[in-house]
């Protein structure tokens, strides 16, 4: 089978029943790093981008697309605004051309610290963090900054104005302004962006997660309950709706392989289908409210990098 976003083949391998995502335990217990550099046993199939920028909002749900990731065929996975919203979109440029900013960016981030928090010590508690992830053949390298946006990276934020009523307007500005985000992360991050393709065509996700939710009273009066299609690998016979509170826990997510993306695109189809509300979803003979998370190739591994990095900064500090 032919992966028609990236052009390489998937095989179709069967599975008995789905397996669970891998745990962030199971991530951390082989990780390993020295400065901004991580070792980490990479899950997933397919083959992981070698340069990856993320800018997400630390407040709300957000969708696991990144700003851009670029793979070493030239594939390209962008976010492009269209009518007020984000969408995914996906191009190619040359080889070599993703060669040249991986290179780049992996050589502007040589000794930039793991994490910078340009307004108070590490603290995660809203606002933005941008990271970026790198690989140079099995070498990962990945930096954040916290509290720093799009403005700040292209050197074009606005100076704050003097408050009113200020004594004298003629007086130099007091310094209201943060600390700039570190230099070559910067200019990384300006590589990066001037890389945005302006076209494309709407991205194909390479994979799927399955995370079911135990169904709360009155679901089942939004829409007819659907059975878990044959087409997919069945639930494993310990999934119960007590252990994917929607109110407890983050839900019960297991991994939907590249090999079964088609059946998962028209099952979410179906049960996302009448008045955007979704159908309650019968399995192990059980009501759940099921939510179907696209994901690129790749995207796995690149999870355990910034799970592993995000871990070693938060216990060691920068």
């Amino acid at each position: 089978m032919r992966d028609c976003a990236r052009g390489v083949t998937v095989p179709t391998v069967a599975t008995k029943v789905l397996q669970p995502v891998p745990t962030k335990a199971s991530i951390l217990s082989t990780c390993r790093g020295t400065g901004n550099e991580v070792t980490v046993r990479t899950p997933g199939e397919g083959e992981p981008p070698i340069v990856v920028l993320q800018e997400i909002h630390l407040h709300g749900y957000q969708p696991s697309q990144p700003t851009i990731a670029i793979w070493a065929d030239g594939s390209v996975l962008y976010s492009k605004a269209r009518g007020g919203r984000d969408e995914e979109r996906q191009s190619a440029i040359s080889p070599e051309a993703a060669a040249d900013i991986a290179h780049d960016v992996f050589t502007e981030l040589d000794g930039v610290a793991r994490y910078t928090d340009v307004d108070k010590p590490c603290c995660l508690d809203g606002g933005q963090l941008t990271t970026i992830v790198v690989r140079a053949g099995s070498r990962w390298r990945t930096a954040s900054v916290y509290d720093v946006y799009r403005d700040g990276f292209l050197g074009s934020e606005p100076k704050p104005s003097l408050p009113a009523g200020a004594p004298d307007a003629r007086d130099p500005l007091p310094d209201f302004t943060r600390a700039p985000p570190p230099a070559r992360f910067a200019a990384a991050y300006r590589r990066l962006v001037a890389s945005l393709p302006t076209g494309g065509d709407r991205f194909t996700a390479y994979e799927f997660d399955a995370v079911f939710f135990g169904a709360q009273r009155g679901v089942g009066a939004l829409a007819n309950a659907v059975v878990w299609p044959p087409d997919l690998p069945p639930a494993p016979v310990q999934l119960r709706p007590a252990s994917c509170d929607a109110y407890e826990t983050d839900g019960c997510a297991y991994v939907v392989g590249p090999a079964f993306r088609a059946a998962a695109a028209r099952f979410k189809t179906t049960i996302n289908s009448v008045d955007n509300k979704a159908h309650p979803v019968i399995a192990n003979d059980s009501k759940f409210v099921v939510r179907f998370d696209p994901l690129y190739e790749g995207e796995r591994a690149v999870d355990a990098v910034t799970i592993c990095a995000r871990s070693l900064w938060q216990e060691r500090g920068p």
